[in-house]
């Protein structure tokens, strides 16, 4: 439940010196690796439901629970993910506009494989970006409709969607205003998850729980385990920004 995995770190590479003849071979620069260390936490939730509903619902309630309990084991795995990456390093201002976020993208090396992470208040704002001409800066994937991209200058970047409750557009600051997050960058190469055990479910018509007796009360108690750790790999990798824009 403890350990950890070494990640080479994508350095600049600078080649080969020149060697003229019979001169000598000159030291390479060399890679650049970095240690994470991890160590397992426990995640849990039960909910408790009545025999009787379980008996004469029409639906099937079970299959429900079992998608509810994985809609809770990814929205677990995305709040710690969304938590460390804001905590890796200083939080960026981004200027409002497609100038801020091609500011931020070049900032990052070429060697990484970019991206820009937003939630539903980010993909609105992107979606009302437009170039010189008036045409949408925003637009499907051609290889792939479903998915989104944003021509933002030379580069061309896919944008993955989370839901405000994932990932939390700041609403705290005056009135008439929102701090949208934007988390640009390769995430695969900056987080990783250390999944030391699939989601279990458990179900105990038996058990108790503050406020709730199984057996006593006719009921069955479903219980949820899930255990992993989210650790940063290479700060290099993404920017953690947020944008200021009028709602």
């Amino acid at each position: 439940n403890k350990g950890s995995r070494t990640y080479e770190k994508k350095a600049k590479l600078t080649g080969f010196a020149k060697v003229n003849e019979d001169g000598k071979v000159q030291a390479m620069a060399e890679p650049s690796y970095e240690q994470v260390t991890y160590a397992i936490q426990d995640f849990g939730g039960y909910l408790p439901v009545s025999n009787d509903l379980l008996s004469d619902t029409d639906a099937n309630l079970e299959n429900e629970i079992v998608g509810w309990v994985g809609r809770n084991s990814l929205a677990t795995d995305n709040r710690e993910i969304f938590k460390i990456a804001k905590e890796a390093k200083d939080e960026v201002a981004m200027k409002a506009g497609l100038a801020g976020i091609k500011t931020v993208a070049n900032s990052i090396s070429s060697v990484y494989n970019k991206c820009i992470v937003t939630n539903d208040d980010g993909v609105n704002y992107l979606d009302t970006l437009e170039d010189k001409n008036g045409r949408p800066l925003l637009n499907p994937d051609p290889a792939a409709p479903a998915n989104l991209q944003l021509r933002c200058g030379a580069q061309v970047l896919p944008v993955i969607v989370f839901s405000d409750a994932d990932l939390a557009t700041d609403t705290t600051t005056a009135v008439g205003n929102l701090i949208i997050p934007f988390i640009i960058g390769d995430l695969k190469e900056g987080l990783k998850l250390f999944d030391r055990q699939q989601t279990s479910l458990f179900a105990s018509n038996t058990a108790s729980v503050t406020g709730f007796n199984a057996f006593e009360q006719r009921g069955t108690i479903y219980r949820a385990d899930m255990r992993a750790d989210y650790k940063v790999a290479d700060t290099d990798a993404f920017v953690y920004a947020t944008m200021k824009v009028a709602k």
